[in-house]
């Protein structure tokens, strides 16, 4: 995957996690979100323990162990830097 794909899917589950917050739990957005995104991960983990076969979770592990998260952040911040920089 790449990094704008993983933005736009990050942005996408943000949202649909917003929407069930804000429709069932009504909860403070920020907490809300937590909680949704914590009951997704346990949804993964059960449906790993009770369909082993489907193999989900080794699945999301290697795609997230895929990403190279420091060199990620270390380009986005460099971006960010050098954008401010020529703002100034």
């Amino acid at each position: 995957m790449t990094f704008l794909q993983i933005a736009s899917l990050l942005i996408v589950l943000a949202g649909a996690f917003g929407s069930i917050n804000y429709f069932f739990l009504r909860l403070p957005s920020a907490i809300g979100i937590l909680v949704v995104a914590l009951l997704a991960s346990f949804a993964v983990i059960i449906t790993d323990w009770i369909f082993p076969a489907l193999t989900v979770e080794e699945a999301l592990r290697a795609q997230v162990l895929e990403i190279e998260f420091p060199m990620r952040c270390l380009k986005v911040c460099w971006g960010c830097c050098c954008l401010q920089a020529r703002c100034m």
